[in-house]
C-alpha cells in the first residue's frame, strides 16, 4: 500500500446543510479519522479539524462495499462516544463515503486494517496462554 491516508466524506450532516471531509489513516494499532465539517451551501463556514482515534481492539468489524451509486466503508466499533463524535453517525456504526477513484486504496486499507486486527488478536491470545 503506497498511500497511507484514505480520503472520505460524510454527507447529510446537519440535515443536509453540511458535509464532512476527512482522512482515514492506519497507524500501528490505531485507526485515526481526521475530519472537518464544511457548510454545503457556500463552503465558507468550516469547523476546526478534529481527530478521532479508534484502537484496533475497539473495532468490531470493518467492511468495504462497492456499489454503482457509491462506495462506502462501514465500521462497527465498541464505543458509542467515538461514533457519535462524527456528524450524522448514530449507534456504533460509522459510514464513510469513498470516491470512485479511491476504490483500490479503500480495499487495500480495509485489508491492512483486518490484517492488523488479526495480528493484534493473535498477540492477545499468545499473552493469555
Amino acid at each position: 500500500m503506497e498511500r497511507k491516508s484514505l480520503p472520505f466524506k460524510i454527507t447529510g450532516a446537519y440535515e443536509g446543510f453540511a458535509e464532512t471531509e476527512g482522512l482515514l489513516r492506519l497507524d500501528n494499532t490505531n485507526i485515526t479519522l481526521q475530519f472537518q465539517t464544511v457548510d454545503a451551501v457556500f463552503g465558507m463556514m468550516k469547523s476546526a479539524i478534529k481527530n478521532i482515534s479508534i484502537s484496533i481492539d475497539e473495532l468490531e468489524t470493518i467492511e468495504f462495499r462497492k456499489r454503482f451509486w457509491g462506495n462506502h466503508i462501514f465500521m462497527h466499533i465498541s464505543r458509542l462516544d467515538l461514533a457519535q463524535a462524527l456528524p450524522s453517525q448514530s449507534s456504533n456504526q460509522i459510514k464513510l463515503k469513498i470516491a470512485r477513484g479511491d476504490r483500490t486504496l479503500a480495499e487495500d486499507m480495509v485489508r491492512a486494517i483486518r490484517l492488523q486486527q488479526s495480528e493484534y488478536e493473535y498477540d492477545q491470545a499468545l499473552k493469555a496462554s
